[in-house]
């Protein structure tokens, strides 16, 4: 257990046929996010596994001899079925580790997660392969082609955890093209996908009781709702513009009924998609407000506007004490501009003119700036933003003191997105 404990990180294992001989060879590695770092870093892995002629998906128990030691450098894994057979590791996501495999046994799982019996293999279990399969193309370990051809199963996906995992890599990666040439194709091929489930359960439905049931209900229809609506899907950004008239209409921002859980969702695009007057009376409202629940999501949706001068204006009353908003509320502003597709820039010049102001208003809690930073870094794809960013930290360290780790973590994370913009801009491109 010392490899678990005293480790950290996790390990990927690589899981590679012989279609020949019926056997695998497994091997593993530290999983890392920063290629340019090095480590043999090796864990005690119980290796537990199933096949399609199996379908044994109950017992998650390792198969008990096949512990993968720490003084090893690979396992062989045999009586494995037939070369039109897929296997897949990890059942039920019982251990802690990503699963590779060879590029055939990745289109075995691929071909069937698109037929019928796709639901044969457990909600966790499809989880898990969209889940590993963004993750390793992020790191060059499959070829990205191979993790939008399995993303194209999400077609016929129905189930909560699948579409959760999958729109949180769908967005990482709309993220990292949103300033780019590539953002409307992009945005096609994902509305693709999403318009199925969309056409099914999503839009904005009424509020109903809050049985256990009815919220698990309501939590995919939210998630799907909002992906429509981010990706243009069907009527989304229609039916969000017409609830976030009637809500501006309402002395009370009554929704027509719409059940709460989809608030921030039609004032998000509602702001979006309107102009100056809407906005300021989206910023009355919230100065009225005392909701506090309700003021956050006002305040939020103030940032998701298009309008430059708007969002300047919003981001210069965080400065003062006396424009309205809460200290503890800032990081709604911070985080919602720099997610918008021209908050960037925006922020940067925000940072370099205003960071003495923005340390000073947030005192004692720092933390805040350290969110701001992230959600920055989190946005970077180019070396002359990463090479801005470290120096706008070098040059006023008498106030990032307060967040070293904080900045530290910023700096990777931004020194990992420029290497991935580098390495799969052009293959996404070719792509879509």
């Amino acid at each position: 257990m010392d490899t678990w404990t005293l480790q950290t990180g996790y390990p990927v294992i690589t899981v590679r046929r012989n279609y020949d001989d019926g056997t695998a060879v497994v091997t593993q590695k530290r999983y890392l996010k920063d290629k340019t770092y090095k480590e043999d870093t090796k864990w005690w892995i119980p290796l537990s596994y199933t096949t399609s002629k199996e379908m044994d998906f109950k017992n998650t128990k390792a198969r008990k001899w096949k512990w993968f030691a720490t003084n090893e450098d690979e396992v062989k894994i045999e009586n494995l079925p037939s070369k039109d057979d897929w296997v897949i590791f990890n059942i039920q996501t019982s251990g802690l580790y990503r699963v590779n495999y060879d590029e055939d046994n990745w289109n075995l799982l691929i071909n069937y997660l698109k037929g019928p019996d796709f639901e044969k293999i457990p909600v966790l279990n499809r989880v898990f392969l969209i889940d590993n399969a963004a993750s390793l193309a992020r790191v060059d370990e499959i070829p990205y082609n191979l993790y939008f051809k399995l993303q194209e199963y999400l077609k016929q996906e129905e189930k909560y955890l699948p579409w959760k995992a999958a729109l949180r890599n769908i967005d990482f990666i709309h993220q990292l093209l949103k300033r780019t040439p590539m953002h409307e194709n992009y945005q096609a091929y994902v509305r693709k996908i999403i318009s199925p489930i969309y056409k099914k359960i999503g839009g904005f439905h009424k509020s109903d009781s809050n049985a256990q049931e009815v919220y698990d209900k309501r939590q995919h229809e939210v998630l799907i709702t909002s992906a429509g609506c981010k990706y243009n899907a069907s009527d989304c950004l229609e039916k969000s513009g017409f609830y976030f008239r009637k809500s501006q209409e309402s002395k009370d921002h009554d929704l027509q009924g719409i059940a709460n859980d989809f608030r921030a969702t039609i004032y998000c695009y509602g702001i979006k998609h309107s102009g100056k007057e809407e906005w300021e009376t989206m910023w009355n409202a919230y100065l009225n407000s005392n909701v506090a629940t309700l003021k956050n999501t006002m305040l939020y949706s103030l940032g998701c506007s298009c309008d430059e001068a708007l969002l300047k204006q919003l981001l210069e009353s965080t400065l003062n004490n006396n424009k309205g908003i809460r200290t503890q509320d800032i990081n709604s502003v911070y985080q919602s501009v720099v997610n918008s597709k021209i908050g960037f820039n925006l922020i940067k010049d925000f940072l370099n003119e205003n960071i003495k102001a923005i340390f000073e208003r947030v005192k004692p809690t720092y933390n805040k700036v350290s969110s701001l930073i992230m959600g920055v870094a989190q946005n970077i794809i180019h070396e002359d933003e990463y090479k801005w960013l470290e120096g706008l930290i070098g040059k006023n360290e008498e106030y990032f003191k307060h967040i070293k780790i904080g900045t530290k973590q910023a700096l990777e994370i931004a020194k990992v997105h420029v290497q991935w913009y580098k390495d799969n801009y052009e293959i996404i491109k070719k792509e879509h």
